[in-house]
Protein backbone atom coordinates (compact mmCIF):
# COMPACT_ATOMS: atom_id res chain seq x y z
CA UNK A 1 0.00 0.00 0.00
CA UNK A 2 3.15 2.59 0.31
CA UNK A 3 5.21 1.95 -2.99
CA UNK A 4 7.77 4.78 -1.03
CA UNK A 5 8.58 1.94 1.14
CA UNK A 6 9.59 0.10 -1.10
CA UNK A 7 11.64 2.48 -2.41
CA UNK A 8 13.64 3.22 0.87
CA UNK A 9 14.02 0.22 1.40
CA UNK A 10 15.75 -0.77 -1.32
CA UNK A 11 18.11 2.45 -1.27
CA UNK A 12 18.73 1.59 2.63
CA UNK A 13 19.99 -2.21 1.03
CA UNK A 14 22.39 -0.08 -1.23
CA UNK A 15 23.80 2.35 1.27
CA UNK A 16 24.70 -0.51 3.54
CA UNK A 17 26.08 -2.51 0.60
CA UNK A 18 28.00 0.17 -0.68
CA UNK A 19 29.39 1.50 3.05
CA UNK A 20 27.75 4.86 1.71
CA UNK A 21 25.92 5.58 5.38
CA UNK A 22 26.48 9.19 6.39
CA UNK A 23 25.50 11.11 9.09
CA UNK A 24 22.85 14.36 8.42
CA UNK A 25 25.69 16.55 8.72
CA UNK A 26 27.63 14.75 5.76
CA UNK A 27 30.64 12.76 7.52
CA UNK A 28 30.73 8.69 6.56
CA UNK A 29 29.33 6.49 9.17
CA UNK A 30 29.64 2.71 9.92
CA UNK A 31 26.89 1.19 11.78
CA UNK A 32 25.30 -2.11 12.71
CA UNK A 33 22.10 -1.68 11.09
CA UNK A 34 20.34 -4.40 13.31
CA UNK A 35 21.00 -1.72 16.20
CA UNK A 36 18.36 1.54 17.03
CA UNK A 37 21.33 3.43 16.60
CA UNK A 38 22.36 1.98 13.55
CA UNK A 39 19.13 1.70 12.24
CA UNK A 40 18.26 5.46 12.78
CA UNK A 41 21.23 6.99 11.23
CA UNK A 42 20.61 4.59 8.04
CA UNK A 43 16.93 6.30 7.36
CA UNK A 44 17.11 9.73 9.35
CA UNK A 45 21.16 10.45 9.20
CA UNK A 46 21.10 10.84 12.61
CA UNK A 47 20.17 9.05 16.16
CA UNK A 48 18.21 11.19 18.49
CA UNK A 49 18.53 14.66 17.28
CA UNK A 50 18.47 16.49 20.07
CA UNK A 51 21.77 15.60 21.67
CA UNK A 52 23.87 16.31 18.68
CA UNK A 53 21.96 19.74 18.23
CA UNK A 54 22.32 20.57 21.64
CA UNK A 55 26.14 19.63 21.29
CA UNK A 56 26.60 21.96 18.23
CA UNK A 57 25.07 24.70 20.03
CA UNK A 58 27.07 24.43 23.27
CA UNK A 59 30.52 24.23 22.06
CA UNK A 60 31.79 26.65 20.12
CA UNK A 61 34.83 26.65 17.66
CA UNK A 62 38.76 26.17 19.18
CA UNK A 63 37.15 24.42 22.41
CA UNK A 64 37.91 21.06 24.20
CA UNK A 65 35.53 18.56 24.21
CA UNK A 66 35.12 15.30 26.15
CA UNK A 67 32.37 12.60 24.98
CA UNK A 68 32.15 10.10 27.63
CA UNK A 69 30.27 6.87 26.51
CA UNK A 70 31.25 7.62 22.68
CA UNK A 71 29.36 4.70 21.56
CA UNK A 72 30.03 4.68 17.83
CA UNK A 73 31.46 8.37 16.97
CA UNK A 74 27.97 10.09 15.89
CA UNK A 75 28.02 12.93 18.60
CA UNK A 76 31.81 13.17 18.71
CA UNK A 77 31.66 13.63 15.16
CA UNK A 78 29.41 16.50 15.55
CA UNK A 79 31.91 18.09 18.48
CA UNK A 80 34.31 17.76 15.99
CA UNK A 81 32.69 19.37 13.55
CA UNK A 82 31.78 22.31 15.05
CA UNK A 83 35.43 22.39 17.42
CA UNK A 84 36.55 22.45 14.29
CA UNK A 85 40.60 22.07 13.31
CA UNK A 86 41.59 24.11 16.35
CA UNK A 87 39.72 22.59 18.89
CA UNK A 88 40.00 19.00 20.50
CA UNK A 89 37.67 16.20 21.22
CA UNK A 90 38.29 13.20 23.29
CA UNK A 91 35.85 10.45 23.27
CA UNK A 92 36.02 7.60 25.77
CA UNK A 93 34.18 4.36 25.18
CA UNK A 94 34.89 1.10 27.35
CA UNK A 95 33.39 -1.52 25.42
CA UNK A 96 35.58 -3.57 23.33
CA UNK A 97 33.28 -4.27 20.25
CA UNK A 98 32.15 -0.76 19.93
CA UNK A 99 35.53 0.69 20.64
CA UNK A 100 36.53 -0.59 17.77
CA UNK A 101 33.64 0.91 15.49
CA UNK A 102 34.66 4.18 17.14
CA UNK A 103 38.21 4.10 15.54
CA UNK A 104 37.09 2.73 12.63
CA UNK A 105 34.50 5.76 12.38
CA UNK A 106 37.43 8.27 13.20
CA UNK A 107 39.66 6.78 10.15
CA UNK A 108 37.44 7.58 7.99
CA UNK A 109 36.89 11.40 8.99
CA UNK A 110 41.18 11.85 8.60
CA UNK A 111 41.90 14.91 6.10
CA UNK A 112 38.43 16.91 6.61
CA UNK A 113 38.27 20.23 8.72
CA UNK A 114 37.19 18.57 12.08
CA UNK A 115 38.95 19.00 15.28
CA UNK A 116 41.09 15.66 16.18
CA UNK A 117 39.55 13.31 17.94
CA UNK A 118 41.72 10.94 20.36
CA UNK A 119 40.03 7.66 21.18
CA UNK A 120 40.28 5.61 24.64
CA UNK A 121 39.02 2.70 25.68
CA UNK A 122 38.91 3.05 29.17
CA UNK A 123 35.11 3.95 31.07
CA UNK A 124 35.08 7.01 33.52
CA UNK A 125 34.03 6.12 37.39
CA UNK A 126 34.88 7.68 40.67
CA UNK A 127 38.48 6.17 40.90
CA UNK A 128 40.73 4.43 38.79
CA UNK A 129 40.81 1.01 38.37
CA UNK A 130 39.34 -2.06 37.03
CA UNK A 131 35.42 -2.63 36.39
CA UNK A 132 33.29 -5.29 35.17
CA UNK A 133 31.04 -4.38 32.29
CA UNK A 134 27.96 -5.47 32.19
CA UNK A 135 25.38 -6.34 28.41
CA UNK A 136 21.75 -6.03 29.45
CA UNK A 137 19.77 -8.33 27.96
CA UNK A 138 19.01 -7.15 23.94
CA UNK A 139 22.31 -5.93 23.85
CA UNK A 140 22.33 -6.46 20.19
CA UNK A 141 19.44 -4.26 19.77
CA UNK A 142 20.58 -1.48 21.86
CA UNK A 143 24.44 -1.72 21.36
CA UNK A 144 25.02 1.64 23.90
CA UNK A 145 23.17 0.24 26.73
CA UNK A 146 26.81 -1.55 28.62
CA UNK A 147 26.76 -0.55 31.69
CA UNK A 148 29.18 -0.74 34.88
CA UNK A 149 25.53 -1.03 37.10
CA UNK A 150 24.68 -4.74 37.77
CA UNK A 151 21.39 -6.14 37.72
CA UNK A 152 19.41 -9.75 37.80
CA UNK A 153 18.36 -9.45 34.09
CA UNK A 154 22.36 -8.60 32.90
CA UNK A 155 25.27 -10.90 32.48
CA UNK A 156 28.72 -9.52 32.84
CA UNK A 157 30.82 -9.39 29.85
CA UNK A 158 34.48 -8.29 30.52
CA UNK A 159 36.58 -6.61 32.69
CA UNK A 160 37.67 -2.92 31.79
CA UNK A 161 40.18 0.26 32.79
CA UNK A 162 38.59 2.60 34.49
CA UNK A 163 39.58 6.25 35.24
CA UNK A 164 38.54 9.61 36.45
CA UNK A 165 37.76 12.61 34.59
CA UNK A 166 40.34 13.91 36.59
CA UNK A 167 43.25 11.95 35.54
CA UNK A 168 42.23 12.24 31.71
CA UNK A 169 41.66 15.73 31.12
CA UNK A 170 44.98 17.59 30.96
CA UNK A 171 45.90 19.69 33.38
CA UNK A 172 45.07 23.20 32.73
CA UNK A 173 42.52 22.13 30.16
CA UNK A 174 39.04 23.61 30.08
CA UNK A 175 36.41 21.57 29.31
CA UNK A 176 34.45 23.05 26.74
CA UNK A 177 30.93 20.52 26.52
CA UNK A 178 31.03 17.08 28.44
CA UNK A 179 28.77 14.63 26.92
CA UNK A 180 28.25 12.01 29.61
CA UNK A 181 25.99 8.97 28.78
CA UNK A 182 27.38 6.49 31.05
CA UNK A 183 23.82 4.51 31.58
CA UNK A 184 23.39 4.91 35.21
CA UNK A 185 27.04 5.61 36.41
CA UNK A 186 27.07 9.04 36.00
CA UNK A 187 26.67 10.13 39.65
CA UNK A 188 30.23 7.97 40.12
CA UNK A 189 32.08 10.05 37.04
CA UNK A 190 31.46 13.18 38.69
CA UNK A 191 32.42 12.43 41.88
Amino acid sequence: FHPKQVWRRLQRQVRLRDDAVKLAWGLPIQVDPQCIMGFDIVNRGVYDIVVPETLYRLLDPGEFAVDAGANIGQNSSILALRAGPSGRVLALEPHPEIFARLQSNIARWQGLPLAPIEARATGLSSAAGRGLLYDPEGFTANRGSATLQPGHEQRPSRAIELNTLDEIVPVGETIGVLKLDVEGHEAAVLQ
